[in-house]
């Protein structure tokens, strides 16, 4: 489950990159977090790519709430301080455009930053 390949991705964060339908994408990592042993929450990525950062970049909120929900993943592992002192994605992508505000209010209101405005 740590094993990470060339690019530090971990079986995890293959599946949320994978081709395959989302909802067997979901399944998949689902399975994943069901059965590891890894506190998520409290885990230290070293090097390796953080799986709810990946589904921060791909604007997959869908993945977002697995990740979160099963996974207790740390929901402040993807946001950062912008430079105006407001919380904002850490990783704002082309790719996460369309939902980038859908999932930066769902990271924010489990984070209890769910008062913060949006500088979108």
């Amino acid at each position: 489950m740590y094993q990470a390949d060339k690019q530090g991705d971990i079986p995890l964060v293959r599946v949320i990159k994978s081709p395959l339908a989302s909802q067997d994408r979901y399944e998949s990592a689902r399975i994943l977090l069901l059965q590891s042993d890894i506190d998520w929450k409290s885990h230290s990525w070293d090097g390796k790519q953080n799986p709810l950062r990946a589904a921060v970049q791909l604007g997959d909120s869908n993945m977002c709430r697995l990740l979160v929900g099963i996974g207790n993943m740390n929901p402040l592992s993807a946001l950062a301080d912008g430079s105006e002192g407001q919380v904002e994605l850490r990783d704002r992508t082309p790719d996460n455009e369309d939902n980038e505000l859908q999932i930066w209010q769902f990271l924010c209101s489990l984070a209890d930053m769910g008062s913060v405005n949006a500088q979108h």
